[in-house]
C-alpha cells in the first residue's frame, strides 16, 4: 500500500533512474583515462582502436599532448560526476519528503475520521510516532531499496561487460562474490526485521511517556510525583535503549560479514589480476581498470547487502502504517443517509434502552432511556466514570450503542449523515482547548 504514494511521484523517479545510469556511465569510465595515459602515453603502446583516431589530431601525436588531453578528461568526468550527484541528491530528497508528507497526511486523516474507540485503544505518543516517524517507510522502501537496487544493478551490469571484454575468468570470480553477499542478507533479514520493530514500538512508548508527562505538569507538581513519573519516563527510555543498541549490534555483525566476504573477494581477485600482468596476459592499464572496476563493482553489490537494515525497518514501519490505514471504521455511514430536519430553536433527543461499554462484556451504560424536549435544559450528575460523559459521547455518534436507539429529532443518528448531524451539536470540553488559527 504504502508504494501507491511512491508511484504518484514517477516521473521524478524516472528522472532519478536516468541519473543513474548515467552516473553508472560516468563511473565505468572514470578509469580510462589513467589506463590509456600509462599503456599508450607512457609505455606507448598502441591505442585501443576505439580510440585511435585520436593519434591524428594535431598536438595529440606526442605523449605530452596524450597525457594533458587525458588529464582534461578525467577533470571533465570528476565534474560531470559530481554535477550529477548533485542534481540527483536534490531530487532524491525532495521525491523522498513529499511522498511520505503524503503518506502522513492520508494517515493523520485516518486517525482523525476514525473512531474514537478505536482511537483510544493506542496511546498518543505511539499514533505520533506512527504519523511522523513510521510513514518514512515509503522514502525508505522506494528510493532507500528500490531506486538503490536499480543502481546498483546498473553499474554492475555496466562494468561487468567491461570486465568481461578485458577477461572473463576474473570477471566471474569477481562476480562470484554476490551469491554469498546474497546469502548472508537472507540469513540476517528476519533478526533485523524484529529488531527493528520492537525499537519502533519502544520509540512510541517513549513518546507516550512524554507526552503524558507534559500534558499533566499541573497534576504532577500538585502531588509532588516529579520523581515517580521521571523514572517511569527513564524505563521506557532504557527500553528503548536496549532496542536501539539490539538492532545496531545486529547491523555492525551484519557490516562486518559484508565486509569480510568483499574483502576476500578482492584479495582473490587482485592476486589473480596481478598474476595475470606478470604473464603479460594482461597490460599495467589493464590491471589498473580492473583494479577499479573490482572496487567499484563490490560497492554496488555490499550496498544492495547493506539495505537489509533499511528493509527492516521500512517493514517494521510499513507495519504499523498499514495497521492504521486498514483500521475497520467503526461509526460506519450509511451509503443513502437520512437528512435531519430543518434546525429550528433547539433539538429534542430520545435515549431509548441504550447499552454500551468500552470492552467487551463491560458496559458502562445499562439500559439508558431519556427525552429531553427540544430547548430543554437537563444536567446529568453523577460521580467520576457513572458514564455521563459516554452516554453525550452517543449524540454525535462518536460510539454506537451495542444496545437500543438514539434519535435525533425524530432521525435515528445512526441513518443522518454524520457531517450533518455533528454540525448540530455543540460541546464544550472540561479543559480548555485552542486550535491555532
Amino acid at each position: 500500500m504504502p508504494m501507491a504514494y511512491a508511484l504518484r511521484h514517477r516521473t521524478a523517479l524516472a528522472v532519478i533512474a536516468l541519473l543513474d545510469v548515467a552516473l553508472a556511465a560516468v563511473a565505468a569510465a572514470l578509469p580510462w583515462p589513467a589506463k590509456l595515459a600509462v599503456d599508450s602515453a607512457l609505455r606507448g603502446e598502441d591505442l585501443p582502436g576505439w580510440a585511435a583516431w585520436l593519434t591524428r589530431v594535431p598536438g595529440l601525436g606526442t605523449p605530452a599532448g596524450m597525457l594533458a588531453l587525458l588529464a582534461a578528461a578525467s577533470v571533465v568526468l570528476v565534474a560531470a560526476r559530481s554535477v550529477l550527484a548533485g542534481v540527483q541528491r536534490v531530487m532524491r530528497r525532495t521525491a523522498g519528503q513529499r511522498m511520505s508528507a503524503d503518506l502522513a497526511m492520508d494517515v493523520l486523516d485516518r486517525l482523525q475520521r476514525g473512531s474514537l474507540a478505536r482511537r483510544s485503544a493506542r496511546p498518543t505518543g505511539d499514533l505520533v510516532q506512527r504519523v511522523l516517524a513510521d510513514t518514512r517507510c515509503v522514502d525508505t522502501l522506494a528510493l532507500g531499496v528500490l531506486l538503490a537496487v536499480f543502481q546498483a544493478a546498473t553499474a554492475l551490469t555496466v562494468m561487468a561487460v567491461i570486465m568481461w571484454g578485458l577477461d572473463p575468468l576474473l570477471t566471474v570470480v569477481s562476480l562470484a562474490v554476490g551469491p554469498a553477499l546474497l546469502l548472508a542478507a537472507r540469513g540476517f533479514a528476519g533478526s533485523m526485521t524484529r529488531n527493528a520493530t520492537r525499537e519502533a514500538d519502544a520509540l512510541g512508548d517513549v513518546m507516550t511517556s512524554a507526552e503524558r508527562m507534559l500534558s499533566a505538569v499541573p497534576e504532577i507538581q500538585s502531588f509532588t510525583a516529579e520523581e515517580r513519573e521521571l523514572r517511569r519516563f527513564a524505563a521506557c527510555a532504557d527500553r528503548q535503549v536496549a532496542a536501539g543498541l539490539r538492532v545496531h549490534r545486529t547491523a555492525l555483525l551484519y557490516q562486518l560479514t559484508l565486509g569480510g566476504i568483499t574483502a576476500a573477494g578482492t584479495a582473490v581477485v587482485l592476486a589473480l589480476a596481478a598474476l595475470a600482468t606478470l604473464r603479460a596476459t594482461l597490460s599495467v592499464g589493464d590491471l589498473i581498470i580492473f583494479t577499479a572496476y573490482v572496487a567499484a563493482l563490490y560497492s554496488p553489490l555490499e550496498s544492495t547487502a547493506h539495505l537489509g537494515d533499511a528493509v527492516a525497518r521500512a517493514r517494521a514501519g510499513t507495519r504499523r502504517v498499514v495497521e492504521v490505514l486498514e483500521s475497520t471504521q467503526d461509526v460506519p455511514q450509511r451509503h443513502h443517509p437520512v437528512t435531519l430536519p430543518p434546525a429550528g430553536h433547539g433539538s429534542a433527543l430520545v435515549f431509548d434502552g441504550v447499552v454500551f461499554g468500552y470492552q467487551p462484556g463491560r458496559p458502562v451504560l445499562h439500559d439508558i432511556s431519556l427525552h429531553v424536549e427540544a430547548g430543554e435544559t437537563v444536567a446529568l450528575v453523577g460521580p467520576t466514570g457513572a458514564g455521563k460523559s459516554t452516554l453525550l459521547s452517543l449524540v454525535p455518534r462518536f460510539f454506537d450503542p451495542w444496545a437500543g436507539h438514539v434519535f435525533h429529532d425524530g432521525v435515528d443518528v445512526r441513518l443522518a449523515r454524520l457531517h450533518q448531524l455533528r454540525s448540530r451539536v455543540s460541546v464544550v470540553r472540561q479543559q480548555p482547548l485552542l486550535l491555532p488559527v
